[in-house]
């Protein structure tokens, strides 16, 4: 499992406030996963709150740190 399919689900369809409950609801048990920390991050960045997406990409990025998509989206939310 890379990251929660009832996460992405709802992501996929626009329902980012459950989308980040399930994700918040995963991270206690895998605090270290960092696909679950990236996605919390998009879905939180597509609620318009980008410090704590950028939180969550920073965390990401430190534990995949040769995951170029994951590091990619920290810097240029970083950037802007």
């Amino acid at each position: 499992m890379r990251t929660t399919p009832l996460g992405l689900a709802l992501s996929a369809k626009g329902r980012y406030e459950e989308a980040i409950l399930e994700y918040q609801r995963v991270l206690p048990q895998r605090p270290d996963f960092a696909e679950v920390r990236y996605s919390l991050g998009n879905a939180l960045e597509a609620k318009g709150n980008s410090r704590a997406a950028l939180e969550q990409y920073r965390v990401a990025c430190r534990l995949a740190s040769n995951n170029f998509t994951i590091c990619g989206d920290y810097k240029r939310l970083l950037q802007n």
